[in-house]
């Protein structure tokens, strides 16, 4: 019996270790990041071993940590079952941002999100812009905690980096806007429409900088999307992407496949309920069509796209809202060198399938869940992978090369 007991424990380690050393990657991206071969995960986010979206699952829940609406009780829980990662509550309670709206077409605003204190914008400098996820913006924790490591760490080794967050419609400081919105768009994936508006406002206002794009989770599907969709400008250097959705229709169908996905699912919504009732120009427009009722009753992402997102912005169908804004499409069409990065049991978003993309580097890592990611010391290892990618790609510029 003894025996027995040893050798599971033994099977067990090797499959531990062997997991954490596997790395599978996808295209022929040059020059990855070195980070990449070393990632170890925090040992609180490798249980249980053989049950891949239960233990995404508890890795991305680490992420409430920082998150700037978390519950007490619950943040207490966390910190208790992992008091190894370090909670910078400053993160969610600073909010000396300084934002600049910019006006889109059909009357709605965005906002770019600078950090407190920020330098003036010299000519020559470079501008990382983060496209935040689901629900998130320059407010959440962990978005924020992204911005102040990539503005530590760059500018402390090339000087001139700007980092600014992307709110989106109706999200973080794009409420606080002077002038109301006359639009009753809702922050969504169809958003990759709005970055031509943004890159050309920065274009105008900045003298075209060197542009390095970072996407988490939607955000990250949304800079697929806008970069496969037609030419970006010449000054996009990079793009970043973690946890993105590739294919939407794919990611649907997985998000109601088992438990776990499903209460993934149902929790996914709820931000999206409290969100349309406070925005009162979607909330009427949606009363308006009689579906305010199926939006707040509805328990998949799906359900919510049916009765908000295909009722006011004229899709057929959600099958038909995905397949026009999935990158899936359009992923063959990206010139710009970009690193994708993502984790095998992601309870949310599953890895995309080999791309045939030269300009794509995919790396699959077996731990990490949606965005989380947390190494052996409770930190981000995504965070420091996009910290070191795009100072190597700044580097690379400067030095004459392209991305």
């Amino acid at each position: 019996r003894s025996s027995v007991r040893s050798s599971v424990r033994s099977s067990v380690r090797s499959s531990v270790i062997s997991s954490y050393l596997n790395r599978r990657l996808y295209g022929s991206c040059p020059k990855l990041p070195s980070l990449i071969s070393r990632f170890f995960p925090h040992p609180l986010t490798t249980f249980p071993v053989f049950y891949p979206k239960l233990r995404g699952v508890v890795t991305t829940t680490f992420l409430s940590k920082l998150m700037p609406y978390h519950l007490p009780l619950f943040h207490s829980i966390l910190h208790t079952l992992n008091p190894f990662t370090p909670t910078p509550k400053h993160l969610a309670l600073q909010n000396h941002v300084m934002s600049e709206a910019i006006d889109l077409p059909d009357g709605s605003q965005v906002s770019l999100v600078w950090p407190p204190c920020s330098p003036p914008f010299m000519p020559g400098d470079t501008l990382v812009l983060v496209l935040p996820g689901m629900n998130n913006s320059s407010e959440t924790g962990f978005v924020r905690c992204l911005q102040q490591t990539l503005t530590l760490h760059l500018t402390s080794s090339l000087g001139h980096v700007h980092v600014c967050i992307l709110d989106y419609r109706l999200t973080g400081t794009s409420l606080n806007l002077k002038s109301s919105p006359t639009s009753p768009h809702p922050s969504c994936a169809d958003g990759w429409k709005d970055l031509s508006t943004v890159i050309s406002h920065i274009n105008f206002h900045y003298s075209s900088p060197p542009i390095h794009l970072i996407g988490q989770s939607l955000g990250g599907g949304m800079t697929l999307k806008y970069l496969g969709s037609s030419p970006p400008p010449p000054n996009i250097i990079s793009a970043t992407c973690v946890s993105p959705p590739v294919d939407y229709t794919l990611v649907s169908s997985h998000l109601e496949n088992g438990f776990v996905s499903r209460l993934c699912n149902f929790i996914m919504t709820v931000p999206c309920k409290i969100s349309l009732l406070f925005h009162s120009s979607t909330r009427s427009a949606v009363s308006g069509k009689n579906k305010l009722w199926e939006a707040m009753t509805c328990t998949t992402v799906r359900g919510f796209e049916s009765a908000v997102l295909v009722s006011l912005l004229d899709y057929d169908s959600p099958e038909d809202y995905h397949r026009q804004n999935s990158p899936l499409t359009s992923i063959d069409n990206i010139n710009v060198d970009t690193l994708i990065v993502q984790a095998e049991d992601d309870p949310i978003v599953p890895p995309p399938m080999a791309i045939e993309n030269g300009r794509l580097g995919v790396v699959v890592v077996d731990f990490g869940g949606h965005l989380g990611f947390f190494d052996f010391m409770g930190w981000s290892w995504a965070d420091r992978v996009v910290v070191e990618h795009v100072g190597m790609r700044i580097r690379n510029w400067e030095g004459g090369g392209r991305g």
